[in-house]
């Protein structure tokens, strides 16, 4: 089906400058349809999913003009396309679509064409198309967090209906005040009802409006974000997954939920290699399709991980064969081992290690962070009024009488004592509790005074799986402070960071990093891999050296051709046309303007320079007719001075010759 797919797109005028490459990466992103006759394809006013052309059958275009009454605009046959703006931009259809016959189509839907120009830059130049047109449909998204080289692929919200299952009371509420406004005759409650209908079901019917927008689902060519806000509790939720961690992905339409196949909704589970790392999207339009697009988003992912590769071998290899010698594997100890290296040990740098900082960079990269400086408050106030109280009352204490002096002097100092031990403990307890990010490894620590129980706990940014923020609560959202949730790859529970400062900053910091270290670790193994390459190169250079094919190892045997040059073997094939070609082998002498011929194909199993096989004598008799071989004869040597070829005795004709008569024959 392909290639009659690639045979009608190559007459779309879009594609008609893509190389056959290009045409069947586009072939592979149409939908084959099928419509029976007098079935509705399209419906005047719908918004199109993308271009559409009929491969067989026919179709008739029924508009509606303002008599509500439907006439007939036009007729579509085999080859023809419709809606190739809606390939960059929603459109509505402007007629009915109904099939006259039954009728075949293929369609390439506006998702699926970003997708592929999104992960093939070259097909967005080869279509001649300006990077603005080809930005997605939503207008240039941009979201909070987005990285440098991140491309968006998809911006969408769970399906209206989401809304409008919650906003069909007070719209019902609201439609109800409206008609007792009109139907009571008394002004004033008409227009109190009215007032009423905007201020109550009006302003609630905003509210959840905006609480659906503020849900979003983000899928990029890294990463799967997942946004859930909601108003009234102050909560913010985000959750993202690395596209490289996707295992599998599932759509379901709810079976309890006829709606759900009315409006064509359905729930979407993103599966990781842990399960605390699963992403749940509900209610998402068209699942079926936003499932196809995340697991295409996985594979050319892995292809363009692949292709990076490979360019990285070609290109060693390709300097190779220019005459560079490949260096070999150097290790710095003589038992292969790395040799360690003095690193000097990480200070905060300047700035970022004040009193109360929660964020404190070091100078190896790594950064410090504590929980907001809120809780250090909320927890020392009462021992700081402690010790506030105590030099009040110990100041008191100087200027009494000494009969007073004797009491309040000792219990001013018990109390600032016990403050200021309350408060020494709460300060060394929040101050040593903390989390390192590195590049390579996320540290959490909780250390507690006075030889009491440490906890230490140590993972790898590489087994990171999903990384959650979230924030809930009015207080939480005006000091911007939340919790961090990381789940691990195998693992069913989270690595908490509770009640830490700008936890969306955080979450950034370690999707960053866990991106950094997913990028060395591919770049390590081309590495290696290109290592064992230029081994094996080593290994074949040292091997012509010592042939002497090679001088100095400096050169790469180029493909030599298997001819064999005129006169250099005495049985070549008599009549067999001479070719000019070079000697491809360096450092070989060779002579100008040799003649090359090539072996006849009944030589072609034969080594170059080994006779036939002699069948009927004790000589051995040459391609050529009356000239025996003999290898050691010397040019000016006449056919004389050779032995008689044996002699055979002829035998009869095949065919007895015909005759005319008895006494005239003929041949």
């Amino acid at each position: 089906m392909q290639s009659t797919i690639i045979d009608i797109i190559r007459k779309i005028p879009l594609f008609a400058n893509l190389n056959s490459d290009q045409l069947l990466l586009v072939a592979q992103a149409y939908e084959v349809r099928s419509y029976k006759q007098n079935e509705v394809i399209f419906n005047q006013g719908d918004t199109a999913e993308g271009m559409f052309t009929v491969v067989t059958g026919q179709i008739i275009q029924l508009q509606t003009n303002q008599q509500q009454q439907q006439q007939h605009v036009g007729t579509l046959f085999a080859d023809q396309t419709i809606n190739q703006d809606a390939l960059f931009n929603p459109i509505l259809h402007q007629a009915t679509y109904i099939a006259s016959r039954p009728v075949q189509a293929i369609k390439l839907t506006r998702e699926k064409f970003m997708t592929l120009l999104a992960h093939n830059p070259d097909l967005k130049v080869a279509l001649g198309l300006s990077p603005k047109s080809t930005e997605h449909h939503s207008n240039e998204v941009r979201f909070e967090g987005q990285r440098e080289n991140e491309t968006v692929l998809l911006y969408l919200h769970r399906h209206w209906w989401a809304f409008a299952r919650m906003a069909w009371l007070p719209v019902f509420i609201m439609m109800a005040m409206w008609f007792f406004a009109i139907v009571i005759a008394q002004p004033a409650i008409s227009t109190l009802l009215f007032i009423g209908s905007i201020l109550l079901p009006g302003l609630t019917i905003f509210y959840l409006y905006v609480e659906w927008r503020n849900d979003a689902v983000i899928i990029t060519d890294q990463r799967v974000r997942r946004i859930r806000r909601t108003i009234l509790t102050f909560n913010k939720k985000i959750s993202e997954v690395g596209i490289e961690s996707v295992h599998e992905v599932n759509s379901e339409v709810p079976a309890y939920d006829p709606f759900a196949r009315i409006f064509t909704y359905g729930d979407i589970e993103i599966k990781t290699a842990g399960n605390a790392g699963n992403v749940y999207l509900d209610m998402i339009p068209n699942p079926d399709n936003i499932q196809q697009i995340i697991i295409e988003d996985h594979q050319q992912y892995k292809k363009r991980q692949a292709q990076q590769h490979r360019n990285s071998v070609r290109a060693d290899l390709e300097n190779w064969l220019d005459g560079e010698t490949p260096n070999r594997i150097s290790h710095a100890g003589g038992n292969g081992e790395e040799q360690p290296q003095a690193v000097a040990e990480p200070k905060p740098k300047p700035g970022t290690n004040g009193y109360l900082s929660t964020c404190i960079e070091m100078t190896n990269g790594d950064v410090v962070y504590r929980k907001h400086v809120y809780f250090w408050l909320r927890q020392t106030i009462v021992p700081i009024l402690l010790m506030i109280g105590s030099a009040i009352i110990f100041m008191f204490g100087l200027i009494a009488n000494s009969g007073v002096n004797v009491v309040i002097l000792p219990f001013g100092l018990i109390m600032f004592l016990v403050g200021a031990a309350t408060y020494f403990y709460i300060d060394w307890d929040w101050r040593n509790d903390y989390y390192v990010v590195s590049d390579e490894t996320i540290t959490l620590i909780h250390q507690r005074p006075f030889f009491l129980q440490s906890l230490r706990d140590q993972i790898l940014v590489e087994r990171v799986d999903n990384v959650e923020a979230e924030s809930s609560g009015l207080l939480a959202s005006i000091l911007n402070y939340g919790d961090l949730r990381v789940s691990l790859i195998g693992a069913d529970e989270h690595k908490m960071f509770d009640k830490v400062p700008k936890p969306q900053q955080i979450q950034q910091d370690i999707t960053t990093r866990q991106q950094r270290i997913k990028q060395k670790a591919a770049e390590a193994e081309a590495r290696q891999q290109r290592e064992v390459l230029a081994e094996y190169l080593n290994v074949y250079n040292e091997r012509l050296t010592d042939q002497g094919i090679v001088q100095g190892g400096s050169a790469a045997p180029q493909p030599t051709h298997n001819f064999a040059s005129d006169g250099q073997f005495g049985n070549a094939h008599a009549g067999t046309s001479p070719t000019t070609v070079y000697n491809n082998l360096p450092n070989r002498p060779t002579q100008t303007s040799v003649q090359f011929r090539a072996t006849n194909n009944a030589d072609r199993r034969r080594p170059p320079g080994i006779p036939r096989k002699q069948t009927g004598g004790p000589s051995r008799p040459s391609m050529t007719q009356g000239v025996p071989y003999n290898p050691g004869a010397s040019a000016s040597q006449t056919p004389n001075q050779y032995p008689q070829p044996i002699q055979r005795p002829s035998r009869p004709p095949r065919f007895r010759p015909k005759v005319d008569d008895e006494n005239n024959p003929t041949s």
